[in-house]
């Protein structure tokens, strides 16, 4: 298969390599994944630049992709075979990603992708998707509830917004940069933008708020975005069912309950027409050997 990997850390334009490896087998509960795209995460280039020790002498970096399944191990269906899947968490604890042509994967891994919905799209899903929908359930449903989003123009955020409105939300607020993330934010479903260096966040959710709505929910989807605090004097004096939902960083510990998260999710996004963010983190896979890189450092 082609590959792109590195064995030691640093940039990605000198340390990445692009060349051959063997295809790799599916083993007892895995299919192989001949892979489409591949997603680039913040926590791929992160662990390539260094910000943890390598797993294994050589590294084929990310963690979400999409593509169709052409072969299966012992104990998985042989119907599997030709179905269009994305890949989640591909990278973890492992030593191969999906920063290649092929992947190996425990079955639950791969999760059927909606005929209608692209390999682009499905390579975005994984850990910005899981991630915004577990933010948003973790706590209850929020059917009903008034949501804010803090930095709705991001991929999380993006998702978030439109899973929002996907799970009932009464209102959604999200808050922005600029008026071009305002538009890219009220394209994904967002009732009303706020400009966080422009406007008082907390007196602008104040107005916005539809009193109909029976609960408050404040969403964080970016853990260095400078709002946990303006979200913790919006929640308390509004509503004692508001909630600050924290470490979205993490993914479902439970692979089963990932799964079902991540099978509800697509079908939905088949049904429904959820579309991904910014392709800021796509990695396309026509690999080739001048100046291989992936994501340069803060992308």
């Amino acid at each position: 298969m082609r590959a792109a990997w590195y064995e030691r850390t640093g940039p990605a334009r000198e340390v990445l390599v692009v060349g051959e490896m063997p295809d790799p087998e599916p083993g007892p509960g895995e299919v192989r994944v001949k892979l489409a795209t591949s997603g680039v995460n913040p926590s791929d280039w992160k662990a390539r630049t260094g910000s943890r020790p390598m797993i294994a002498p050589r590294v084929i970096p990310h963690s979400d992709g999409a593509g169709v399944i052409d072969k299966v191990g012992d104990g998985v269906p042989p119907a599997r075979v030709g179905e269009r899947v994305w890949v989640w968490n591909g990278q973890w604890k492992r030593p191969f990603g999906t920063c290649a042509t092929m992947i190996a994967v425990p079955g639950a891994q791969a999760v059927k992708l909606a005929d209608d919905v692209s390999f682009e799209a499905g390579a975005c899903f994984g850990i910005p998707l899981l991630t915004a929908y577990r933010a948003l359930t973790t706590d209850g449903s929020v059917a009903g509830k008034r949501v804010l989003v803090t930095g709705g123009a991001g991929s999380v955020g993006h998702y978030a917004i439109q899973l929002a409105r996907l799970l009932g939300a009464a209102q959604i607020l999200t808050t922005i940069s600029s008026e071009e993330k305002a538009q890219h934010a009220r394209a994904a479903g967002a009732d009303a933008a706020i400009n966080y260096k422009t406007e008082d966040v907390v007196e602008r959710t104040k107005l916005r708020l539809d009193r109909r709505a029976e609960g408050f929910e404040a969403c964080q989807v970016r853990s260095r975005e400078p709002l946990l605090n303006i979200q913790c004097l919006l929640v308390r004096p509004l509503d004692g069912l508001g909630r600050v939902l924290r470490g979205i960083d993490r993914l479902l510990a439970d692979a089963r309950q990932t799964e079902k998260v991540g099978q509800r999710v697509v079908h939905q996004a088949g049904r429904r027409g959820l579309s991904s963010p910014k392709r800021r983190g796509r990695f396309d896979l026509a690999l080739r050997d001048d100046g291989p890189s992936s994501h340069d450092e803060g992308g």
